[in-house]
Order: structure tokens, then sequence, then C-alpha cells
């Protein structure tokens, strides 16, 4: 307990003073790794599945060897995470497992997101061959109708469910460390259903539920070898994903209680409270929504071209086929860049702003305090 306080202690100051000074002493503590992916479903808050030119593009997009290339130069600078992910569904290429393998056997613990529907029998005994460290499987209702509605595809919520059995009954029989845990984006569509899933992630038995709101980015393709997020606040204003105005008291109360279930149980929801409360305000203004954004100081994003982000709604500032990574992040374009992202006027409420911060330890040292209190 001690030690892991210290650890985000060390990476939350280390970010703080770079981002204050625009000095990269630090190494990034995770690499981003978007894989060249298309999908098996048809997610209301996605249009990869609409573009057709994007999809036929991904023959140009990161080799196998390449890749192992990355690895080896994360391996070498000793960062300790790496973030295996698809601009469509991960497990849908056909090295992503190899990738997770070369990695972890380098030192390096690898998280996967997947939406969980190839998770058979076999494909199963594939991640666990891995030794992947964190499987995270997007959950977006605690009912079929909700899931599918948002998803795309019927039936995709039973696969997801029986994927998560599945995983957590073979992880038992084979004795493996890895961690399972459950995402959900809320929208409008589930936004009813947050706490029963928290409840049915208890019930499912996963070591962790987290939630991040809806973020309505177009997906466009600029090349053969680049493309970049692009967020309209018009647009998603008026979408039927986002939370209108009328269901903000019941946002407010749905928060709250996942507010309630963090503190009372401590691991279950991962989302840091900073994070929960932020998201009331997100929803009822994003265009005055401001956040101190230190993510460029914090991790490295590549996308399936080879294609180096500061943030997944910047542009790119380099590319792994030019240039090395620690070569890039010590770059003036990403120094550059940095800057350019304090002003930034993308509105967004990602998970990256709260990877470490100071409500994190103080959970922390409240949790040691209530075990020495109460054994």
């Amino acid at each position: 307990m001690v030690g892991k306080m210290l650890s985000y202690a060390k990476d939350y100051a280390g970010i703080w003073v770079a981002s204050k000074t625009n000095f990269t002493f630090i190494r990034p503590r995770r690499v981003e790794l978007g894989i060249p992916t298309s999908c098996n479903l048809k997610c209301r808050m996605c249009s990869l599945w609409r573009s057709p030119s994007l999809l036929s593009d991904l023959k140009y997009g990161l080799k196998y060897s390449e890749v192992l290339g990355l690895i080896r130069e994360v391996a070498k600078w000793r960062i300790p995470d790496l973030v295996v992910t698809g601009i469509g569904e991960t497990l849908l290429s056909h090295y992503a497992l190899d990738i997770v393998r070369h990695a972890e056997t380098m030192g390096i613990r690898c998280s996967l997101v997947t939406n969980g529907t190839l998770i058979d029998q076999d494909m199963a005994m594939k991640i666990l061959s891995s030794r992947l460290s964190i499987l995270t499987i997007s959950l977006d209702g605690a009912t079929a109708q909700t899931h599918d509605q948002i998803r795309g595809v019927k039936g995709t919520y039973d696969k997801v469910i029986k994927g998560i059995q599945l995983m957590n009954q073979l992880r038992r029989k084979n004795k493996t460390n890895i961690l399972l845990t459950i995402c959900m984006t809320i929208s409008s569509f589930n936004l009813h259903e947050a706490v029963a899933l928290v409840d049915l992630a208890r019930d499912l038995g996963v070591d962790g539920i987290s939630f991040q709101p809806v973020h309505l980015q177009e997906l466009k393709r600029l090349s053969a070898t680049s493309y970049l997020m692009d967020h309209d606040e018009e647009k998603s204003n008026e979408s039927d994903l986002w939370i209108p105005r009328d269901k903000l008291m019941e946002l407010d109360s749905v928060i709250d209680r996942l507010v309630r279930i963090k503190i009372c149980e401590g691991s279950l929801i991962h989302t840091p409270i900073t994070m929960l409360e932020s998201i009331k305000y997100f929803f009822r203004n994003p265009k005055k929504f401001k956040m101190n954004c230190l993510t460029g100081y914090a991790a490295l994003r590549i996308g399936p071209f080879g294609e180096v982000f500061p943030c997944w709604l910047y542009e790119s500032i380099g590319s792994i086929r030019k240039s090395g990574i620690r070569e890039i992040w010590h770059s003036d374009a990403l120094t550059k860049a940095r800057k350019s992202m304090k002003q930034c006027q993308n509105k967004c409420l990602l998970g990256c702003h709260f990877t470490t911060g100071p409500d994190e330890l103080i959970a922390l040292i409240a949790k040691k305090i209530r075990s020495l209190h109460y054994p």
C-alpha cells in the first residue's frame, strides 16, 4: 500500500512539474497503440463502420515487424505500460495478442481493450496464454436491449456476458493473474442503468468497472497515412446520445450513487471521484468545461499508420516510421503541441485527465487509515 502511494505521488509530481516548466525530464508513463483493425459492430457513437474508404486504407497500416520495433523501444526506455486497442475491434487483428505476448515477456504491463464479442473458448485461452495483464471489455448496459441498441448489432450483449463468464472461469481454473474490467460510456441511452451495471459487475466477478461520458467525435480520413478526431460541439448537443437538460437531475443522482459506492467499496469502481463529479458539469455545458490537461506529459498515442499523437483529439506530430519515440517525445513539435494543448478548445472528459491525481492518493490514504482502525 505504501509503495503504491509513493508511486502515485512520484508520477503525479513529475507530470505536474513537467507541465509547469514544459521541460520533459520524465519519460511517458504509457504508450497507447491503436492498431489497424476493422470492426464487427455498428456503434452509435462511432463512424468507422460508415467509412469504407478508411477501412480500405488499413492495408497501409502498421505491420507486425514495425510494431515489434516499437515494443523494443518501449522496453529499452523502460516505459511501464502499453495499452493495445484498435480503431475498430482489437481482437480482429491477427497480431494483437502476439504483440501483448512479446511486450509482457519484455517486462511491459499490457492492457487490451475489446468489445468482448469474439471471446469464445479458443480466444479466451489465447488471451490467457499471451500473459496479458489487464483485459478491458466495453459493456454499455445492464440489459441486452440497452447495450445492443447502442452497439448496433443484436445479440452483442449475450456474447459479451458469455465472454466475461468464460474469462472468469478459465482464469480461475488456470490460476492466472489477469485483471478483468469493464467500461461503460455514459449516454442518454444507458444513464438509467449505470448503477445496475455496477451490481452486474459485482455479480459477474470482474475486478473493476470504469465510466466515461460519451464523446461524439467523427473519425475523418485525411489521407492514406493520417487521420484525426474532429469534435463538432453543436452536433454533440443535438445528438440523441447526449444527456439533455431534462435528465440532468437524474444524472446528478446517478453520479452521487456511484460516488457513494466507490467510497464504500473502494476498489470496484476504478473511475476517480474527481472524474465522476466532473461528468455532471461536462454534460451541463461542454463549451465552458475546462480541464487542466496533462496528457501530453504522461503518454504517447500511436495511430494505425504509425502517426504519433500527444492526444487522440490532436493532430499528428510525428511518425514512428520516420523517428524513434524518444526523439519524438523530446521534439520541438511535441513541445509546441504541449503548449498549444494548454489552451485546448476540444471539450473532452477522457480518463487520461485522471490517470494519476491527488484524490486517488487521498483514497489510498483513507483506505489505509480505515484498515488500521477497523482491521
